[in-house]
């Protein structure tokens, strides 16, 4: 029996975060046999597990892992818990008693979210490696700024095995630290363990009075809360995605279309039924008769087929422009960070979708609106021809994926050396 564990899979709260961890959960069981392999995931509460049971096709043995606590009890010094808790924030490595450890992408190893989280990561899975295969699936790592992480990465990383998804990172990682990264993609460019079920698909469109390319769908993202990325100002960031809508809605090709916001991310990461409803509030009473706000938690083969039937995507989600390109749809997709030029412009070779859309002053002065109306026009002129070449590339990246996860659950020794 393999025993796997797999990390960063804390819960279907963010659909992007979640088909990672529901393509790969699927992959190896299939690859394995449900009896022959049991994963052991870090879901946050059992409410999470069953949830995703419910996303899985057959009797896959999975379970709620819980790592040992950062102090005991019988320690009742405040600065004896606190010692306690850093000494084993460094020295509690995990994957004793695993055949895997797996630790999902995408972007968790790297500066955006936190300065000192990579530095701690690398090291506790450097130390994971030496009980276990320790496997960073389907990463965006770098850039790094401080040399703390620099070092990490230099020195820690080469005993890991690590599969980057998208060629910029692996050229990074090569060029600056001579880490030898493999190429895969990301990993949700797969089918999603229920995509195949026509009935989900049917109702989910049925269930918002929607049909195939009757619509285009728009995904606010909730990043921007506390003016952490795109713009400072909450009402210039809403306002703009107002006029963005009301711009693509007057369209003559659009004129008849239905207009979806669909929230993309709950809870801890970002609540978008918020922005859904902020949105959905300035659209004048016109605009509002024709657009459909999603913000049920529908989770990710639901959300998908939403993504997916519709014309188009205009998202601030990288992964809601995954699914939508997954589909053989177009997206254009508002960046905050490099993984969507190494993703959606590299792997996927739609670069001029890609709308660098991390600064104030796009959004203060309401120009990001005809930079996503310029790229609609461009998708709308060369529609067809556009979505063959998606439809062409995705499955030249699922195949990647296979390749990866074929590999993964290969019995091949642990462990990488840097590049000579």
């Amino acid at each position: 029996m393999k025993r796997i564990l797999i990390e960063h899979f804390q819960s279907l709260d963010n659909y992007g975060t979640g088909m990672m961890g529901l393509v790969t959960v699927q992959a190896l069981a299939d690859r394995y046999g449900t009896a022959e392999v049991e994963f052991h995931c870090d879901f946050a509460d059992a409410a999470t597990l069953e949830a995703v049971r419910r996303e899985l096709r057959g009797d896959v043995r999975l379970y709620r892992h819980e790592p040992a606590d950062y102090y005991t009890a019988s320690i009742t010094n405040i600065w004896g818990r606190r010692l306690h808790r850093l000494f084993h924030l460094f020295f509690s490595p995990e994957g004793r008693g695993f055949d895997r450890l797996i630790v999902l992408g995408g972007d968790d190893i790297s500066e955006y979210y936190s300065k000192i989280a990579p530095c701690v990561n690398l090291f506790k899975k450097w130390e994971s490696s030496f009980l276990t295969r320790v496997i960073l699936l389907g990463q965006t790592l770098g850039p790094f700024s401080t040399l703390y992480n620099q070092l990490a990465v230099r020195y820690l990383m080469p005993r890991l095995e690590v599969y980057a998804r998208d060629r910029v990172s692996v050229d990074y990682l090569r060029d600056n630290f001579r880490v030898n990264a493999s190429l895969s993609a990301d990993l949700a460019f797969a089918d999603l363990p229920l995509q195949g079920d026509r009935t989900i698909e049917s109702a989910v469109l049925e269930r918002y009075g929607l049909e195939r390319d009757g619509y285009f769908t728009v995904v606010v993202s909730a990043g921007q809360r506390g003016g952490k990325y795109y713009c400072q100002d909450e009402a210039d960031y809403l306002d703009c995605y107002r006029d963005i809508i009301g711009s693509l809605a007057q369209k003559e090709a659009l004129a008849d279309k239905k207009i979806v916001l669909l929230a993309h991310t709950f809870g801890r990461y970002g609540d978008e039924t918020e922005y859904v409803r902020k949105l959905y509030d300035r659209l004048p009473g016109a605009l509002k008769e024709r657009t459909v706000p999603v913000t049920d938690k529908i989770f990710q083969t639901r959300a998908r087929f939403v993504l997916g039937n519709g014309l188009f995507t205009v998202t601030g989600r990288m992964h809601a422009a995954v699914s939508t390109f997954q589909m053989g749809r177009p997206a254009v997709c508002l960046s905050y960070s490099t993984k969507f030029r190494g993703v959606i412009g590299g792997s996927l070779g739609q670069d001029d979708l890609v709308i660098e859309a991390d600064d104030n002053a796009l959004w203060h002065s309401r120009r990001i609106v005809a930079l996503v109306c310029d790229r609609v026009d461009q998708v709308l002129a060369e529609y067809r021809e556009r979505c063959e070449r998606i439809g062409s590339r995705v499955k030249e990246l699922q195949r990647q994926v296979a390749v990866t996860l074929d590999e993964i659950s290969s019995e091949r020794p642990a462990g990488r050396k840097p590049v000579q």
